[in-house]
């Protein structure tokens, strides 16, 4: 990880960007295979921050509330949202 983001912060723009951000963006308005790998790939990165914290539920928040957290989290990584899966 240390090794990815020293090499991001030595080079100059035009960058490499996230090849999901840019496959969202290019290609998955105009393909629907590739806009169900996207909504996909959302969807496990959701599902893999909601168990994070249902393991960590310390202070008891109800299962909507977790998965409202699990969607927060991932949009705030400028993953992606659900509802419009091609905004960054």
């Amino acid at each position: 990880f240390e090794t990815q983001i020293s090499l991001a912060e030595q080079s100059s723009p035009p960058y490499p960007g996230c090849l999901v951000a840019n496959t969202m963006t290019e290609t998955g308005p105009h393909d629907p295979k590739v806009l169900a790998a996207v909504r996909a790939h959302n969807q496990r990165l959701k599902n893999g921050f909601l168990s994070t914290l249902q393991n960590e539920n310390e202070t008891n928040l109800s299962e909507e509330e977790l998965d409202e957290l699990a969607i927060l989290v991932k949009n705030a990584l400028n993953i992606g949202q659900e509802e419009k899966p091609f905004c960054v």
